[in-house]
């Protein structure tokens, strides 16, 4: 349950609000996590802020945008 509290919190968070998790920025993001996020910026001009915490470990990012892409088409 904490873990679903978290996600929440973290996508109710207002833009001018700083992450109180460690999370992964522009200027950090390589390789599989770049490219993620170069699509996010591309299509909506930002990267989710659940995406930048997932993205402290690639392989849970990878997961969590190969289920989003199985199930959204």
């Amino acid at each position: 349950m904490i873990g679903c509290k978290l996600v929440v919190m973290i996508i109710n968070m207002e833009e001018s609000e700083m992450l109180w998790l460690k999370s992964v920025d522009d200027e950090q993001a390589e390789g599989y996590v770049k490219e993620v996020f170069d699509q996010y910026k591309s299509k909506t001009g930002a990267v989710p802020k659940l995406h930048r915490v997932l993205a402290i470990r690639p392989d849970v990012l990878r997961g969590r945008e190969t289920l989003r892409n199985a199930t959204t088409g």
